[in-house]
């Protein structure tokens, strides 16, 4: 089990498997949990970024959270990279501050508070007191509580559009998007971002997008047979295996498609 120390005030300090420190709130049973008991979190795609980012590359995080991938995305692209990272929950920016401080990275990393949206404005935010990975836009629906014992709290979150916000960067080497159903709306308003970036990788979940879905497919789609993007997955050890993206869709879910 990874070591982790209590610091009071809702704070746990451990270690990453990749060797950084991180702090997490210690009352989240989501991604908090899984980081103390085994130091990692989505570790297949913690893997692929391990054995695909270089120095000096642009990176744009999509979806924050507390920053565990911030944290390792800006060691791997080094004091020449660039990172941009968006997170809206405010209670988990202020982790992801946190922890850009403790690992000095913010001379690379420039993090903001909001939402990736299609438009600007004040959304409705949905987040989750007891697992914080799965804050939303969308409302909860009724079979997540299912699932769940939860309490959601609502948050007014402003909202950028990544074209507007991001329009001087030429290019992008990784785009990294975990908005927990956000993605449709998200995509709408990076359109010549998609052109631009390299690698776009984002989670396909056909029960958090709810009136999303039809459309988020027909994007996809879209984006395969206009711009000519081809469709990966990440395996257990991070390397990745091109699949037919209408296998994806027919499934409804894979938790992460890489779009080259």
């Amino acid at each position: 089990m990874n070591q982790s120390v209590y610091l009071g005030n809702n704070r746990l300090l451990l270690t990453t498997s990749y060797g950084s420190k991180l702090l997490c709130p210690s009352d989240d049973l989501s991604v908090s949990l899984e980081l103390a008991a085994n130091g990692t979190f989505e570790n297949p795609l913690t893997q692929y970024f391990l054995q695909n980012v270089k120095p000096g590359q642009t990176i744009v995080d999509v979806g924050a959270h507390i920053g565990y991938f911030s944290v390792l995305l800006g060691h791997l692209i080094g004091p020449s990279g660039k990172l941009f990272a968006y997170e809206p929950n405010p209670h988990a920016y202020a982790f992801l501050m946190d922890n850009l401080s403790i690992n000095y990275l913010h001379d690379r990393v420039c993090a903001f508070q909001r939402a990736v949206y299609s438009r600007e404005t004040t959304l409705t935010f949905h987040a989750s007191k007891r697992f914080w990975g799965n804050s939303s836009i969308h409302p909860h629906a009724e079979s997540y509580f299912r699932h769940y014992v939860d309490e959601i709290q609502t948050i007014s979150v402003d909202t950028v559009v990544l074209d507007h916000h991001l329009c001087e960067l030429e290019s992008i080497d990784f785009l990294k998007m975990d908005v927990e159903g956000g993605e449709y709306q998200a995509f709408l308003g990076m359109e010549r971002m998609v052109k631009r970036a390299k690698v776009v990788i984002f989670e396909v979940n056909r029960a958090m997008l709810q009136d999303d879905w039809d459309d988020f497919v027909l994007l996809l789609r879209s984006y395969r047979h206009q711009l000519g993007k081809q469709f990966f997955v990440i395996t257990r050890e991070g390397s990745t295996v091109e699949m037919d993206l209408d296998i994806i869709l027919g499934a409804g879910e894979c938790p992460y498609l890489v779009m080259c």
